[in-house]
């Protein structure tokens, strides 16, 4: 039913699963195609309708650090740009056993995506609800279900759309900011951030921000969770005795925006990047952490950490117990440190000492290299490069989730991103006596490229990236 092209040419998407797009094919036009992908340039194909942006077909996000599944990124990416006409898509439905293939294939990432905006080959899915469904671009059907979640809803709401509804964007408006997000999700002084920033200075933001700020914006399941730790980090104010508030809910904002680009990061494959039209390595990425074994704090965060816990209770739902015994022993771990930190948040924030145990708790989680987190992201790894190691792997990562197409000019990629963990120095009040204490903060980016930039690119480039203005000054 694929085969609809005048010579019948089938798209051979098993030469990228089997070999990869650097080895050629014996059949000329598919080596043509091959050619095409290897290029990376926008280019006409005669197995798909209209253009294709061949660099989509670059590998990256976790898929760069093993060949098989780079070479499954390009074939995912394959299938993703071919439509389906209603006739064939009628005839591919009257297959059971296709279906049913198909629904397992999908069904392998389920508990991964929170929702979609598309239509798809083999079955019809009702767009997410926090979806404008009067803002839908026209497009066709997809292989597979692309994951639209709120942070792409609110940052799609946010820019120019020329051949969509005035309502559905802002005139002028081509790259969005992670303070979008955050004031989104209810982050009153991201808000102010943001209708004060070069970012926000768009006279249709305030408006549009309210708009999409007022839809139901909680995911159901893991990927729900994990933007609920982005709100709860952001959204609730406390800050430690003696620390500026300002100063340090600019830090809870990088933390927060931080984890959304593990997020991002994590699902580049399946989730759909969004758009503006028209419109005008290893050691020194963590410093080591000498603290007096005396004083310790939690971060004043009890409902982020009791999110953390939800989260990881949902993750260890979704872990056969006797088949991976180590990774729901580590997942359950992960649950009962949150909730052993919610308990120790509280009794700061209440004033309360802690005891010796407890400090002793604090000690060993900042010194310990091998965080449960930390071990529990080595299991993206083949089980022969899941290796103790006395440092972190370098935490570079970047994805791009916007893409800008001024009249004119060059298609520019809008990237978020992290690098380095920076140093920060605060002083805690404990016992009665304020002491200075230093830790590591996660980092923050915004990345505007002619490029989509993969993490080994990132890696030469974050030293000397500019940090958004709006987020504290280094160091």
């Amino acid at each position: 039913a694929l085969n609809r092209e005048p010579n019948g040419l089938p798209y051979e998407r098993r030469d990228l699963v089997d070999h990869g797009a650097l080895a050629p094919s014996d059949a000329p036009d598919i080596e043509a195609e091959l050619a095409r992908i290897r290029a990376g340039q926008d280019a006409q194909s005669p197995l798909v309708d209209g253009t294709v942006q061949y660099n989509d077909f670059a590998p990256r996000g976790p898929y760069t650090d093993d060949p098989v599944l780079a070479r499954y990124f390009q074939a995912f990416k394959a299938l993703g740009v071919r439509t389906l006409t209603d006739d064939e898509r009628t005839t591919l439905r009257a297959q059971p056993e296709l279906v049913a293939r198909w629904q397992s294939w999908i069904d392998v990432q389920s508990p991964f995506l929170m929702g979609t905006r598309a239509q798809g080959w083999l079955a019809d899915w009702a767009p997410a609800p926090w979806v404008d469904s009067g803002c839908l671009p026209d497009r066709g059907t997809l292989a597979f279900p692309l994951a639209w979640g709120p942070d792409a809803e609110v940052l799609e709401r946010l820019v120019a759309h020329d051949s969509l509804p005035p309502e559905c964007g802002v005139a002028t408006r081509q790259v969005p900011s992670g303070l979008d997000l955050l004031a989104a999700l209810g982050d009153a002084r991201a808000r102010a951030l943001l209708l004060t920033s070069p970012e926000g200075r768009f006279p249709e933001l305030p408006e549009r921000l309210a708009a999409v700020s007022a839809k139901p914006l909680a995911a159901p399941g893991v990927v729900g969770d994990w933007l609920g730790i982005v709100r709860a980090v952001s959204v609730h104010d406390n800050s430690p005795e003696d620390v500026d508030p300002a100063t340090w809910h600019r830090r809870r904002m990088e933390t927060a925006l931080s984890t959304w680009v593990d997020l991002r990061h994590l699902l580049v494959l399946v989730s759909e990047r969004g758009g503006a039209q028209a419109g005008a390595g290893g050691e020194g990425w963590f410093e080591e952490l000498n603290l007096e074994p005396a004083y310790g704090a939690v971060d004043p965060l009890p409902e982020a950490w009791d999110q953390l816990a939800r989260t990881a209770r949902g993750l260890a739902g979704l872990v056969d117990a006797e088949a991976e015994p180590e990774l729901a022993e580590l997942v359950t771990k992960l649950a009962d440190s949150a909730e052993t930190f919610a308990t120790l948040a509280r009794k700061q924030a209440a004033g309360e000492p802690l005891t010796a145990e407890q400090y002793d708790t604090i000690d060993w989680y900042v010194r310990a290299v091998e965080w449960p987190i930390m071990q529990l992201s080595a299991w993206s790894a083949p089980p022969s490069q899941r290796t103790r190691t006395n440092h972190p792997p370098p935490d570079a990562r970047i994805v791009d989730i916007h893409a800008v197409s001024p009249p004119d000019e060059p298609r520019r990629y809008f990237h978020i991103a992290k690098g380095k963990p920076r140093a920060v120095r605060v002083l805690l009040a404990d016992r009665g006596v304020t002491v200075p204490a230093h830790g590591a903060v996660s980092s923050y980016y915004e990345v505007d490229s002619l490029e989509i930039l993969d993490d080994a690119a990132w890696a030469d480039l974050h030293d000397r990236a500019p940090r958004p203005t709006w987020l504290n000054p280094d160091p």
